[in-house]
Order: structure tokens, then C-alpha cells, then sequence
């Protein structure tokens, strides 16, 4: 029986394959790479990434890619011909004093039945790229990248209220080494009994201007604005949505999607007369998870009334914080 499983299994890739052959045809992408202001970008690499052949082995056997490359003229322009032979292929672009980027194309299909062909066989793509400015080194918490696992909830527990300290990345004493919480973690004991789906949220009581905001990403690696905004409402508390099913009394929950990203104003102050003299800003990219730990990866400025959100992606200033992180 098993035998016979596998053998459809290799049967279905390898079909998968040949029909996938009978669609091969010289194809086309036009490249424009600009800046985020319109303006052409010249010498910029494009790379395009598509489907050579399969080699028969193990299992399903294995893929080989081949990459083609190319350079914006002028005018920001490229064209880069290639044998489709998937129906799609991958791209990335990268300048020199720019942040790079990629995506995917799939070619347009059409057919009835098992009567397939495409129907474009070139695209236009127009791809935008961010400028490196003036990135500043931060205290990066990129986990679960660099620690491989969730950060979990001071003695397992199940509901409580914890500090976290953004420039140590850990809770605050005396439940970690943090010393100021930038931020509390809130799991209510009322909600977990009613059986509610909403039982957690961000919230920033730790002084009167201390809060968030949410933004969308970009498409570049660095995907956040350049600078925290200072006419922006800092929200005092951030609820969480819930998703799936209840796990040993802990619904698991979710804060923001993955082309989002929360901007923190934290360790304010104010003068005799009221007026916000100083504060911290950070940065943490979406999704954030929590179940029994946090999964999220966050950017501290240690430089008190700096607005700048671009890391130094060559430094990381978070005890024993990695440096494989996007900026």
C-alpha cells in the first residue's frame, strides 16, 4: 500500500513537471526601479529567479533554479528575458545606497477542463526602493530569530499583569533584569474564567505620555517610516484578537498583521509646567503573538528625543542580541 502511495505521489510531481514543460516559452519582465519620489534609480541588480529543471531522486526528487541577472539603464530601466518553465518566477532588487527588495509573479492562465495555456507571457513591474539615511544603533530584540523559542511568562503563569523593559529585552524585576517597563502585558483573570476570546492587551501606564501607535510596513527591508511621528495619538492600551482554539486556559492571541508595525513612545517626562520634555522611541515589527510567551522582534533608540526608527543593521547594543536582523 505504501508502495503504491508513493508511486502516485511521484507520478502526480513528476506529471506536475511535464505540464509545466508544455507551457515553457520565452518570457519577458520589464523592470523600472525608482526611488520613493519617482526618481530612476541607474545601475541597480535585478535579479530574476525561476524554474530550470527537476532531477528525479529522493522523495520528490529535487528542483534547480537558475537566476538571471540584469542593470537599470538611465532610466531606471531593465528588461531580462528568461524560458518560463512554472508559469511564475521571484525577483530581487538591490542599489547601492538603497534597501532591496522582491516579490513573486505568476503569469496569467487560462483554459477549461484539463485544457490549460497561458496568456501573458511578459509583465511591467515597477519597483520602489527606500534610501539608507542615517541608521543609528538600537537595541534589537529579534526573537524568536536569535533565541529560538517564545519568551515566556514569568513563572508560567496564567494571568497577571508584567513589565518589559525594550533596552534590556525582559521583563522587569523581579521577575526578569529589566529595570523600566516600557510597556505592561495584561492577561485578565476575569476574561480567562468568563471564557471570554478577548484576554490580553498592551498598556502603557508607566507615565502620562507613554503609548503606541500602529502604521503599515513598506515593501523594502526596511519597512517602517524613517521617524516616529510626533502629531500622532499615542494609544494608552492596545487589546489583542484572539484566534483559535482555547489551550490549557490561555486563548492564543495576535496583535497586528505581518505588513504592520507598532511605534512605542516610552520613558517620558514632563517639565514644571506640564510640557513633554523627553522621551524614548521604539519600534516593534508585526505580528506580535502571545500564547504562554511573546514572539516579536523590537528596536529601542537609547538617544532620549530621537525620533529616528532606522537601525544600524551592523551594530546590535541588546546583550547578546544578534545582528541578523532587517533594519
Amino acid at each position: 500500500m505504501k508502495k503504491t502511495c508513493l508511486f502516485v505521489l511521484v507520478a502526480v510531481v513528476c506529471f506536475g513537471h511535464v505540464i509545466a514543460a508544455l507551457f515553457q516559452r520565452d518570457s519577458a519582465a520589464h523592470f523600472k526601479v525608482v526611488d520613493y519620489d519617482g526618481c530612476p534609480i541607474s545601475n541597480a541588480v535585478v535579479s530574476v529567479n525561476t524554474f530550470k529543471k527537476w532531477i528525479p531522486g529522493e522523495g520528490f526528487g529535487r528542483d534547480v533554479m537558475m537566476d538571471i541577472e540584469g542593470n537599470t539603464d538611465t532610466n531606471g530601466e531593465t528588461r531580462i528575458e528568461f524560458l518560463c518553465k512554472s508559469m511564475n518566477f521571484s525577483y530581487t532588487v538591490r542599489a547601492d545606497g538603497y534597501y532591496g527588495t522582491g516579490g513573486g509573479v505568476g503569469f496569467a492562465r487560462a483554459g477549461s477542463g484539463f485544457t490549460l495555456r497561458q496568456t501573458q507571457f511578459e509583465t511591467n513591474l515597477v519597483v520602489r526602493l527606500k534610501p539608507i539615511a542615517k541608521p543609528v544603533p538600537m537595541h534589537v530584540s529579534n526573537r524568536p530569530e536569535s533565541v529560538g523559542r517564545q519568551l515566556k511568562y514569568p513563572g508560567r503563569a496564567r494571568f497577571g499583569v508584567w513589565g518589559f523593559d525594550l533596552k534590556i529585552g525582559d521583563w522587569t524585576k523581579p521577575d526578569g533584569k529589566g529595570e523600566v517597563a516600557d510597556f505592561f502585558v495584561e492577561y485578565s483573570e476575569e476574561h480567562l474564567q468568563q471564557d471570554k476570546s478577548l484576554d490580553c492587551a498592551l498598556v502603557f501606564t508607566n507615565a502620562v505620555d507613554d503609548g503606541c501607535y500602529v502604521a503599515k510596513c513598506t515593501g523594502t527591508r526596511f519597512r517602517s517610516d524613517y521617524a516616529a511621528k510626533t502629531n500622532a495619538v499615542y494609544m494608552k492600551r492596545l487589546d489583542f484578537d484572539s484566534w483559535g482554539k482555547k489551550y490549557k486556559g490561555r486563548y492564543a492571541t495576535e496583535l497586528l498583521d505581518g505588513d504592520e508595525y507598532l511605534v512605542i513612545r516610552t520613558r517620558t517626562r514632563r517639565d514644571d509646567k506640564g510640557r513633554l520634555v523627553a522621551a524614548n522611541y521604539a519600534k516593534i515589527y508585526g505580528p506580535i503573538s502571545f500564547c504562554f510567551g511573546m514572539n516579536f522582534v523590537s528596536y529601542f533608540n537609547p538617544n532620549e528625543n530621537d525620533l529616528n526608527l532606522e537601525a544600524d543593521t551592523t551594530v546590535n547594543l541588546m546583550p547578546g542580541g544578534g545582528k541578523g536582523f532587517a533594519p
